[in-house]
Formats: structure tokens, sequence, C-alpha cells
């Protein structure tokens, strides 16, 4: 997404990010001069306003996706997983709002929808086909949980009716 906007010659291109040495990178883009990296935390709301500031667009597509299976729980897998991922969504949507964001785009994963046993083979996967929530946990594929969680069940209970 970044090298797409990037390209587009879009004047300012705000990129937030965690302190890690491997976004050293993005520097050495092309048109780089056009991305403003700002250090963030998805759960600090102040972080977020500063960077929402001034911004006509956000696409969000942050979710915490460990490596392997990295929860011996559910307890573990709601405080490490689930409940930063729903927070964080909150969070950017609120700092959106305040800020006067015209468009917020939060960007999901194939994930949400592809473990669905009950979906007929030839029918084309829509809002309609979600993951089986029981099949993720038995099968252990924890990083389908968040998005399953964020976009089906919490957006309808946080934000019934949520506008920016």
């Amino acid at each position: 997404m970044i090298f797409t906007y990037l390209g587009l010659h879009f004047p300012e291109i705000r990129l937030l990010i965690s302190d890690d040495p491997k976004n050293v990178h993005l520097k050495r883009l092309e048109n780089a001069q056009n991305l403003k990296l700002f250090k963030a935390d998805l759960l600090d709301d102040e972080s977020l306003s500063a960077a929402m500031t001034g911004c006509e667009g956000v696409f969000h597509a942050a979710c915490p996706v460990p490596l392997g299976n990295a929860f011996d729980s559910e307890a573990r897998l709601l405080a490490d997983m689930i409940h930063p991922a729903v927070d964080g969504t909150l969070n950017v949507l609120k700092a959106c709002s305040e800020a006067k964001v015209k468009r917020v785009v939060l960007v999901s994963s194939v994930a949400t929808v592809v473990l669905n046993p009950n979906w007929p083979f030839d029918k084309i996967m829509d809002e309609n086909c979600w993951s089986d929530k029981e099949l993720c946990r038995k099968t252990e594929v924890t990083h389908r949980a968040p998005t399953w969680f964020i976009e089906f069940g919490e957006w309808v209970a946080y934000l019934p009716s949520y506008h920016l």
C-alpha cells in the first residue's frame, strides 16, 4: 500500500511505526521525501492524535500477530491479541474523529473468511462468510481471531452508530 501511494505522488503520506530498526528501509523508498514517519502506539491516544491531525484519509491495517501459536489459553489470547486489536482500532477511530479525518478504511484480511466449512465451495466469499470462531480455536489459528472479533462481534457492541 505504501509503494502505491508513494508512486501516486501524494504530497504527504504518514506512516505510524514502532521504534523498530526494521523500519529504516522506508526512508530509502522511491519518493520517500513524501513519507512522514510517526512513532506511535495504537494504545496511546496522544501519539495517534499527533499523527492524525491534518490527515484527510487513514488506512488502518495494524493488528498484533504473533509468530506461531503464542497463546496457551483463551485469557492470554484475549489479553495479548484481541483486546489490543480492538482497543487500538477504537483509538484510531477516535483520533480520526477528533482530527476530522474525512475517510477511514479498515484493512481486513482474507483470514476472516477462509475457515468456514459450511460455505459452499463454488460461492464467492463476501461479508456474509465469516471464519468459524470455534474452528479457528480448535485448529489453533489464533491470528484469525482478532480480525473476526473486531469486524463481526465488537463493532455491533461498541459502535452501533459510530459516525466520523
